[in-house]
């Protein structure tokens, strides 16, 4: 890279901008490769349009994704100005909202549990609160006593209480 040349660094001082450099190249060509396969008209022969539709949107966060991540680089390198790279943050951001409706479908497609998401309520509205505790109140024998209550937790609660009492 040029800002590498130009701050005269030797192969050594450039090990963490090289690691950067193939990231970068490698975000690069994955964008090459949907852009290549989901930039061709709606209605292409063999692609069917609504999946056409989403995965252009998907490509285009993608590269929206890149242009974020490393436009500290385009702008060292003189590619993008300060106001470049606060347009694709604010279109960046747009874009992800514009999806996030179609984001919980789009993942469930994969079949990841939400743990491993670290998601464990999956939400595109934000509200977990009440639909999570109208699941667990939905559960079988989730209200109530529970059936080792009087074995192994009264005797507990009760030798407490005669403490205070006494």
């Amino acid at each position: 890279l040029n800002s590498i040349r130009m701050a005269h660094k030797n192969r050594s001082d450039v090990l963490l901008e090289s690691v950067r450099v193939a990231e970068l190249h490698c975000a690069a060509y994955l964008f090459h490769i949907g852009a290549k396969k989901f930039g061709q008209p709606i209605g292409t022969k063999g692609i069917e349009p609504s999946v056409l539709a989403i995965m252009k949107k998907l490509t285009a966060v993608w590269g929206l994704h890149v242009l974020h991540t490393y436009g500290d680089q385009g702008f060292k390198e003189g590619y993008f100005t300060p106001q470049h790279i606060i347009s694709i943050e604010k279109t960046y951001i747009d874009t992800c909202r514009s999806l996030r409706s179609q984001v919980i479908g789009l993942t469930d497609g994969f079949g990841h549990p939400d743990f491993v998401l670290k998601a464990p309520i999956a939400r595109y509205d934000g509200d977990i609160y009440q639909p999570y505790f109208e699941t667990l109140l939905a559960a079988p024998g989730s209200v109530g006593i529970a059936p080792y209550h009087a074995k192994y937790i009264k005797p507990l609660t009760d030798r407490e209480s005669n403490k205070k009492s006494a």
